[in-house]
């Protein structure tokens, strides 16, 4: 069966461990109402509460592959819950256009392949402060292009804003950094909020949710 895509459009700050407890969910007072552990629920069970609700409260921990963790989460792999892309984790990026010389001075790139793509953006910041941004798409490559000699700082941003630094590069040639340092599933992030399924389709006259 398909993967259970679903979305949080509605991100919340309130700190889980300050909620009351509610066996394995939480109160929320602030909202008036209980927050869903998916870590603690199977995927019959989370998807049971998305049908019978227009849309609830959860706490999510999301793996850089975009996988929710569930209860049967290592039993059950044919069906998963799974985060698509959307507003509430897109990762703002202002990629710099680099200006043409009237001198002829020579110009480099940085090129890579980054294991943990899903939703990835790379960052690079050379030495006078000027920023480069590239987002990661599937095959997790990204290139940055036209660059002046010098020393920069390479970083790269998860779905759920997770960073990992690469460190300072000195660019004075092309450089192929082949595959660059993975930040592994137990490096994943926790959302607390609205979630609601992806794909609203009419049935029987009523809206219905689907994959």
């Amino acid at each position: 069966m398909a993967d259970i895509k679903v979305s949080f459009p509605e991100p919340c700050s309130e700190s889980w461990s300050a909620m009351e407890r509610q066996g394995c969910n939480r109160y929320c007072a602030s909202c008036d109402t209980v927050v869903h552990n998916l870590s603690q629920l199977t995927v019959d069970q989370a998807e049971a509460l998305l049908d019978n609700n227009d849309k609830i409260c959860v706490r999510a921990q999301i793996s850089p592959l975009g996988v929710i963790r569930t209860l049967d989460g290592t039993k059950n792999k044919s069906r998963r819950f799974v985060a698509a892309v959307g507003a509430s984790l897109s990762l703002a990026t202002a990629a710099c256009q680099t200006t043409a010389s009237p001198n002829v001075t020579p110009r480099y790139e940085i090129n890579g392949r980054f294991n943990s793509y899903w939703q990835s953006n790379a960052y690079l910041t050379s030495d006078s402060g000027k920023s480069y941004s590239f987002k990661i798409y599937k095959d997790g490559k990204f290139r940055f292009t036209n660059l002046r000699a010098g020393t920069y700082n390479l970083s790269f941003t998860g779905s759920c804003g997770e960073k990992t630094d690469i460190g300072p590069i000195l660019v004075n040639e092309d450089i192929m950094l082949g595959e660059v340092k993975d930040m592994g599933d137990d490096n994943s992030c926790i959302i607390i909020g609205v979630m609601v399924r992806q794909n609203k389709f009419a049935l029987n006259g009523k809206i219905k949710s689907g994959t």
